[in-house]
């Protein structure tokens, strides 16, 4: 179950890094930082995979920031969106990362 939420989670992380790489933020070497930094900066605190229907999500944390992402993925489709307020602000997580 775990393993399939990482894969999923490793495939957001690259597409990440992909898109920096394309708009000219980063290089050979950085690319390589910037992949471990982002590895370590994102934390797991939740999530639910359904075998029996192929879907899941997950609840990350950027342990920067503390603003909390749903990532969703259904079969080879994922996406990662902010959760938010009420008011439209970011959720920041209350707990310790």
């Amino acid at each position: 179950m775990k393993s399939n939420f990482r894969t999923i989670t490793s495939i957001v992380l690259i597409i990440i890094i992909i898109a920096s790489v394309l708009t000219g933020c980063g290089g050979d070497k950085k690319d390589e930082k910037l992949a471990a930094d982002i590895s370590q900066r994102f934390i797991e605190v939740s999530d639910y995979v359904s075998l029996k229907d192929k879907y899941g999500y997950s609840v990350l944390v950027d342990s920067e920031t503390k603003v909390m992402y749903l990532v969703t993925y259904s079969g080879y489709r994922a996406g990662i969106t902010a959760i938010l307020n009420a008011d439209g602000t970011p959720m920041l997580y209350d707990g310790d990362c």
